[in-house]
């Protein structure tokens, strides 16, 4: 088996083209409104069955998940111009 020097190692291809400065900044403001709206939930960082105690929260779980489902979630919407 031959080994590749790391320059002559191919590249993998992102899908989705290219990241641009306005998609970074957008994606960065999408994580930072996220983490806002995670930080505020009354049920962050609690068990199971503090959650399932609190009103408007359901802990959903299942073989490959768990996580608070909550009554109203809050959805992030594209501004129009």
């Amino acid at each position: 088996m031959v080994r590749r020097s790391r320059r002559s190692r191919r590249r993998r291809r992102h899908r989705g083209g290219v990241h641009t400065r306005a998609h970074r900044r957008r994606s960065r403001s999408a994580a930072r409104s996220y983490r806002r709206h995670r930080r505020s939930s009354k049920c962050h960082r609690k068990g199971p069955a503090v959650c399932r105690s609190l009103a408007g929260c359901l802990w959903a779980a299942g073989p490959k998940y768990r996580f608070c489902r909550k009554s109203h979630n809050t959805r992030r919407r594209r501004r129009r111009r």
